[in-house]
């Protein structure tokens, strides 16, 4: 039938302020980013933001790596628009009624940085781990 391993697709907890938020991706999470973007490729485009360009040089600015002391990384402006429709689209399987105005009030400069890598897991959990060669029927 299917090389997933293991459906992996819990909810992930997000703590911002009193409340905690449970982020899941299904079907009607990507159908809403189709509708959104056009594909989900582009969803997954927009929520990496675009390169900081330096005026002066126009190269794309850098910065320091907060994950790798000592190394560079781009510098990125981030797509509003896109992390909010993104988490919002996470959000809808176990909120409800939550809608991207409250999502848009939820989020702040100050917890966004937070919010993001929780993002990233609840998509990395949506999908199934493949199976190896080894474990295959």
């Amino acid at each position: 039938m299917s090389n997933a391993k293991s459906i992996r697709n819990k909810p992930i907890d997000v703590k911002i302020g009193d409340e905690t938020y449970k982020i899941r991706f299904t079907l009607n999470s990507f159908i809403e980013l189709e509708d959104i973007y056009g594909s989900i490729n582009e969803a997954m485009d927009a929520l990496k933001g675009k390169p900081v360009i330096d005026k002066k040089t126009g190269k794309v600015e850098q910065m320091d790596d907060p994950d790798n002391k000592g190394k560079k990384m781009d510098k990125v402006m981030p797509n509003f628009k896109a992390v909010r429709d993104i988490f919002w689209t996470g959000l809808i399987a176990e909120h409800k009624d939550i809608t991207k105005e409250d999502v848009g009030n939820i989020l702040t400069m100050e917890n966004i940085t937070e919010v993001m890598p929780k993002i990233n897991e609840a998509l990395l959990n949506a999908f199934p781990e493949k199976v190896g060669e080894d474990e295959k029927n």
